[in-house]
C-alpha cells in the first residue's frame, strides 16, 4: 500500500473516530431521544411521539422554569423515566380542586372564548407560556394546599385524568402529578422529531400492519 493511501486511510479513520466520539458525547451528555408510550401528556404529546430531550446542566438545571416539560425518575423507581410539566417551584403553594390546578391560590385555566363549543380540552397559562390540557373522568383527586419544598418542584401531566392507583412515596408522581426532587430531573423536552401512531390507536385491521407516520406532528417544538 502506498504511503499516500495509508495516510488517506488514517485520515478517514480519524475523521470517523472523531464523528463517532462527537455523536456519543451528544448522546450521553447533550441530547437524547425518548419515545412517549402513554396519554398522560396529551394533547402536548401523543403516544408514539419521539422527542429530543436536553441533558446535563445546560438546558434544565440552570434555567428550569414554570411550564417546562421534563423527563425525570422517582426515588422509588430510579430506572423508570416519566415525563411531566413543571408548574410550581420551591416556595409555591399547590392545590388541586375538582381537577383544576391552582398555584398560589390562582387557577391557571384560561376562559373559553365566547361561543366556543364545550370540550374536555382547554388551555392553561403560566407566566407567558400557554399550553393545552385535557380533562376526562375520573378527574384528579383533590390535593393541598401544600407548599413546594426548597429542593423540589411540582410536576403534572397535561392529561388531567386520574391514572392507575399505585402505592408508595411517589404514588402521585407516578400516576400523573406530585412533588419530585429537582435533582431527579434528567432533561427538558425540546421538540418532536418523529411521530408514529401506535397500531392499537383504532385504525382499521387492513391497514394496521404498517405504521402510520404523523407528519403533521413532526418537528414541533414542545410548548
Amino acid at each position: 500500500m502506498r504511503a499516500s493511501s495509508r495516510k488517506a486511510l488514517r485520515d478517514y479513520s480519524l475523521a470517523i473516530g472523531i464523528a463517532v466520539a462527537i455523536a456519543l458525547t451528544i448522546r450521553f451528555f447533550v441530547i437524547e431521544a425518548y419515545r412517549i408510550p402513554t396519554v398522560t401528556m396529551r394533547p402536548t404529546l401523543e403516544p408514539g411521539d419521539t422527542i429530543f430531550v436536553s441533558k446535563g446542566p445546560i438546558g434544565y438545571r440552570g434555567d428550569l422554569q414554570r411550564g417546562d416539560v421534563v423527563v425525570f425518575s422517582t426515588p422509588a423507581e430510579p430506572g423508570r423515566d416519566y415525563i411531566k410539566r413543571v408548574l410550581a417551584m420551591p416556595g409555591d403553594t399547590v392545590e388541586v380542586r375538582k381537577g383544576d390546578l391552582l398555584i398560589n391560590g390562582r387557577s391557571l385555566l384560561l376562559p373559553l372564548a365566547a361561543g366556543a363549543p364545550k370540550s374536555n380540552c382547554s388551555e392553561e397559562k403560566i407566566e407567558e407560556r400557554v399550553y393545552g390540557i385535557c380533562r376526562e373522568l375520573p378527574l384528579l383527586e383533590d390535593y393541598g394546599p401544600e407548599k413546594v419544598p426548597p429542593t423540589s418542584v411540582f410536576v403534572i401531566g397535561d392529561g388531567r385524568t386520574l391514572g392507575e392507583n399505585r402505592s408508595g412515596a411517589d404514588a402521585k408522581a407516578q400516576r400523573g402529578w406530585g412533588m419530585i426532587p429537582r435533582s431527579s430531573i434528567k432533561g427538558k423536552a425540546l421538540w418532536v422529531w418523529l411521530s408514529i401512531e401506535p397500531r392499537s390507536a383504532g385504525r382499521g385491521a387492513a391497514r394496521s400492519s404498517l405504521p402510520h407516520l404523523r407528519t403533521d406532528r413532526m418537528f414541533r417544538r414542545v410548548q
